[in-house]
């Protein structure tokens, strides 16, 4: 056996570290094999030292030019290490060099889920799941960017092929709740998750996702204790806290804060900002403001340091927005517009009140309560593709395309909601951007836009992990102000251009004050006759899926307002950004 053999040997049976000295008494020796320098960076990879891993990847990617696994290997300790737009050159290189290698196909689309391609990525986690069909890691990816990117009916489907495939693990089927949960069959999810913890009692996902499911159905004691369960089991895991203190933040205890606070203090913590936000609750439950705010501040710095944002590209769309839907647009009389009255959008900033508005409708006897849907924006994207039409064109002369949107789009509610309700609320905020077109293509339907005092609106944004949502921009004080500016200049915009009484404004702090009055308002806009179980939002059963999952199911309550107040200096730079 020769030495490279025997580091080889070490190495398929385990043994780590003899492996990478046995790797490096060859390289003494023959310090330029390609081959060598590969096997011992995968070596080193799986002890977690990834800086010499990184360094002998990079060597044998030289060395070996037309070898794809080092240019491979380089690129997988990138993305291991936070670096996606790094790791994507070598990946590409790697895949042109072996087009079919599923390890490569999976983390290109990684990369690109990373850096923000999230449709990009979904067509190579697809081609690494067909290259290697037994690849649970790609299977895995696929159905969560399927379900991120608004398909959750098609994100179970690759879960499904692997069970038909034989594979059963406490893993897979915390998978197969997961995106059950996401296509809002949380009853069905929850199976899967006792599935999951039958097969490993100890499973601290499934625990942390069975918390979750629990919640949004209202059973938040129960939640609860799955989340305690799952911190228990795992303490190490910010993710809980996280979740556990946006619900209670009374709920974390001393040693539970002990423990956080080691983890913020422990360098290159892969889930250091799960752990300062949840350190921000507890410290704002405690009334230690300025403590909490700069946990919050080192979050979003967390959050925001590994995703791009292309504030020039954003502005440009509200412009583009603005210059697109001028008040002749809507004064041309529309035949065959669809009349339809049961859509009901609710748009504005996250956290302005979405959540409290739809709330208060889904309590009435002939509302459904749909929640965040991107139905529109998708729907609308996909007409528009088919057509061949640019947006000018078809909003300006093809009534046809409007009409295919609409049918469309209500066909998809009608798969929602049940065939009794009249209206159907549509809560997801950033169809402010949309608002155009959905009076466009819904002369009928009824826009409701909530607002609420704007320093507490991005102190809140600021607050929650929207990033993960694709809203970047509300993790930077100023990029946040900066982004508020604009969106009150396009519902400047909005309200100028659209027919009179198009859109109803609700602000928050009214509707704490007098609950009563704004919501006979909300109902009598929606063409519906008062019902008193509109006040009574906080006892109605239904699951809540937003940030907001607990705060809906209580009372109304004021401790929200001018929260921003309590944060003295450390907000300048968003004050500064909104011009305050």
């Amino acid at each position: 056996m020769t030495a490279f053999e025997h580091a080889a040997a070490l190495l398929q049976e385990g043994q780590l570290a003899e492996a990478v000295r046995a790797f490096e008494r060859v390289l003494e020796k023959d310090p330029g094999n390609g081959n060598v320098h590969y096997h011992a960076s995968v070596a080193l990879a799986a002890q977690g030292h990834y800086e010499a891993a990184l360094e002998h990847a990079r060597r044998a990617a030289e060395l070996l030019p037309d070898w794809w696994r080092g240019h491979a290997q380089t690129g997988a300790i990138h993305l291991v290490i936070g670096q996606p737009f790094k790791a994507l050159p070598p990946l590409k290189r790697a895949h042109a060099l072996a087009p079919n290698a599923a390890e490569v196909l999976n983390n290109i689309g990684a990369a690109l889920r990373a850096v923000g391609g999230l449709h990009e990525s979904i067509a190579f986690f697809e081609k690494s799941t067909l290259a290697d069909p037994d690849y649970v890691d790609a299977a895995r990816n696929l159905a969560n960017a399927l379900s991120e990117s608004g398909r959750a009916a098609e994100a179970i489907v690759p879960l499904e092929r692997l069970l038909e495939r034989g594979h059963a693990s406490a893993d897979l089927y915390d998978m197969m709740g997961k995106a059950l949960w996401k296509n809002d069959r949380i009853e069905d999810a929850l199976v899967w998750f006792d599935k999951s913890l039958a097969l490993d009692p100890k499973h601290a996902s499934a625990m942390g996702h069975r918390g979750n499911a629990w919640m949004e159905l209202g059973k938040i004691e129960e939640g609860k204790a799955s989340l305690r369960a799952a911190i228990d089991t795992a303490p190490e895991r910010g993710e809980f806290y996280h979740v556990l203190a946006g619900v209670d933040p009374a709920a974390i205890t001393e040693a539970d804060l002990a423990t956080l606070e080691r983890l913020a203090a422990a360098p290159g913590s892969e889930d250091r900002s799960d752990v300062d936000y949840a350190l921000s609750r507890v410290y704002d439950h405690r009334g230690e403001s300025a403590r909490a705010f700069r946990h919050l501040l080192a979050a979003n710095a967390a959050v925001r340091a590994k995703l791009p944002y292309d504030e020039a590209a954003q502005f440009a769309l509200f412009d583009r927005l603005t210059a697109l839907f001028t008040p002749d647009v809507f004064a041309r009389v529309r035949e065959g517009a669809n009349p339809s009255e049961r859509p009901i959008f609710i748009v504005g900033m996250p956290r302005s009140g979405t959540t409290l508005i739809e709330q208060i409708l889904a309590s009435h006897p002939s509302v459904y309560g749909a929640g965040e849907l991107d139905l529109f924006t998708r729907t609308s994207d996909l007409v528009l593709e088919a057509s061949g039409l640019s947006a000018e064109v078809a909003i300006r002369s093809s009534d046809a395309v409007l009409r295919e949107i609409a049918d469309r789009y209500l066909a998809g509610i009608a798969e929602l909601a049940p065939s009794d309700a009249l209206r159907v609320t549509d809560k997801m905020p950033n169809n402010f951007l949309s608002v155009g077109l959905i009076a466009l293509v819904f002369p009928n339907a009824h826009i409701i836009h909530t607002r609420r005092n704007p320093l507490d609106t991005c102190i809140s944004c600021f607050s929650i992990n929207f990033a993960s949502a694709g809203l970047v921009w509300t993790c930077d004080l100023s990029e946040l102000g900066r982004y508020y500016r604009r969106y009150e200049r396009l519902m400047e915009h909005w309200r100028a251009v659209l027919p009179p009484g198009r859109m109803l404004e609700v602000r928050y702090e009214e509707t704490v004050e007098d609950l009563e009055a704004q919501a006979r308002r909300v109902v009598a806009f929606c063409g519906l006759p008062w019902d008193e179980r509109c006040l009574e939002f906080h006892t109605l059963k239904r699951p809540i899926k937003t940030a907001s999952v607990t705060q809906v199911r209580r009372p109304i309550y004021r401790t929200s307002v001018n929260r921003a107040e309590r944060y003295g200096d450390l907000i300048a730079p968003l004050k500064d950004a909104l011009g305050l």
